[in-house]
């Protein structure tokens, strides 16, 4: 005769089995508190930090040499407070020999000094003595991630989800379907939380280690056609080249992108952990069959949380006066030259035309002299060099009213003036008039 086991045991048997796997799920954190946890360890060098950076870049596959690289080495000064962020970035490309080039081969430096929020970019190239100060009101400077955008290959460590119209991954992933899986995994010997999630705008997934400030220690992101890059869906055509323009890669359709960020380093500092070292990987592909990919060792030194950004000098834009300016808004396209003289943006005069102007007014009585000035403020609103105080942009000074007054009190003297050539050409209308007919 078997032994049956009582209905009753069977029952809390099967209560027991069925809740062993959720309370092993309950030992590890909900995937919104996790993902809350690493997006507080990417806020850390967003407040207010300030790092050096170095970057050895390899470009592989169907890049346009004539204006691109094979490697590039990037080092970068970076100061970051909320929304501004200045960097010094110097360039060293490597080019492909006996191939003609658009660019000058050669170190190549950039400032830049970002605002988002602000809607304002100041770019100056060669820091020593720069040409001209490209200043930018573009769209794209109005948030925090089109700025990141203009940084090298690091700026995948701050959780930059390029083609995911201005969301940062955290952002990117809580808009999609997220989910935690079940087992930790091991990547380079630390046990890791692996956070899914997927969007129109692709697949994520993030490897978090809890050990070490809930830092990723690997990322990938992957978009396939159909999946949305920016505000289209990838495979949709680009838009024809403008004649001058010339791309740095296939210009055709994009069907496919990878990135992944292998975190090889993570250091505390200051109480926090910290990302500091990574190697990088950009792959796409296109819809002619050609592929390119970006290799990048990413590492960062000197970190220092919370700066003393006034004693180093961050944001404030110290180009030397009369250097020219370039606008690339409306102003750009207006004809009128502009310069950079005491922190402030002037327009530019010719001398030339101003002693000319002058000679031409000798005799004319004026109610109150004109004073005039070989640049004259122009009324736009721009940060102060003086003050490197990027969240109280004084005003730029406004003409005064001596000239428009001035002004005014020549109309009559021309109108006279019109009235006497008037005369003398109907004077002479009538003459040949009399003579042309007198002869016939």
């Amino acid at each position: 005769m078997k032994a049956v086991a009582p209905s009753g045991v069977i029952f809390v048997a099967m209560i027991v089995v069925s809740t062993l796997p959720a309370a092993w799920a309950g030992s590890s954190p909900r995937a919104e508190e996790l993902l809350a946890a690493f997006e507080d360890s990417l806020d850390r060098m967003k407040r207010a930090v300030a790092f050096d950076a170095e970057t050895h870049l390899v470009l592989e596959g169907a890049f346009n040499r004539d204006v691109m690289p094979t490697k590039e080495t990037i080092t970068a000064r970076i100061r970051r407070r909320g929304e501004w962020l200045d960097s010094f970035i110097v360039e060293k490309p490597t080019y492909v020999p006996d191939i003609p080039r658009i660019p000058v081969e050669g170190t190549r430096r950039r400032r830049r000094i970002c605002a988002a929020g602000e809607r304002k970019k100041y770019k100056a190239f060669d820091d020593d003595r720069p040409k001209w100060l490209v200043i930018d009101t573009a769209d794209e400077v109005n948030d925090v991630a089109g700025v990141y955008g203009m940084l090298p290959a690091g700026r995948y460590l701050d959780g930059y989800a390029k083609g995911d119209d201005a969301l940062f991954l955290p952002e990117a992933m809580r808009n999609g379907t997220l989910r935690l899986r079940e087992e930790m995994e091991i990547i380079d010997g630390h046990r890791t939380y692996v956070l899914e999630s997927e969007s129109d705008y692709g697949k994520k997934v993030v490897w978090i280690d809890p050990e070490y400030g809930h830092c990723a220690r690997r990322i990938v992101m992957q978009k396939t056609e159909g999946h949305l890059y920016g505000r289209k869906p990838l495979g949709t055509p680009p838009k024809p080249l403008h004649p001058r323009m010339i791309s740095k890669e296939p210009h055709v359709a994009l069907t496919g992108m990878e990135i992944e960020v292998r975190t090889t380093r993570i250091e505390q500092v200051d109480g926090v952990y910290v990302p500091v070292e990574a190697r990088i990987t950009e792959s796409k592909s296109y819809a002619n069959g050609q592929s390119t990919r970006k290799t990048a060792l990413h590492r960062r030194s000197n970190i220092d949380i919370d700066p003393d950004f006034e004693k180093i000098g961050a944001f404030v834009i110290d180009v030397p006066n009369g250097t020219p300016i370039r606008f690339l808004d409306e102003r750009g396209g207006s004809g009128v030259e502009f310069e950079w003289r005491d922190g402030n943006v002037f327009t530019r005069v010719d001398e030339t035309f101003l002693a000319c102007l002058e000679e031409s007014l000798e005799g004319i009585t004026m109610d109150k002299p004109c004073a005039t000035k070989a640049a004259s403020a122009y009324p736009a609103s721009e940060p102060s060099a003086s003050t490197g105080e990027p969240d109280k942009l004084p005003l730029l000074a406004e003409a005064g009213e001596s000239c428009a007054q001035a002004v005014g009190s020549v109309y009559p003297h021309l109108i006279l003036l019109g009235v006497f050539l008037g005369g003398i050409a109907v004077y002479l209308l009538l003459v040949n008039y009399r003579t042309k007919w007198g002869r016939s």
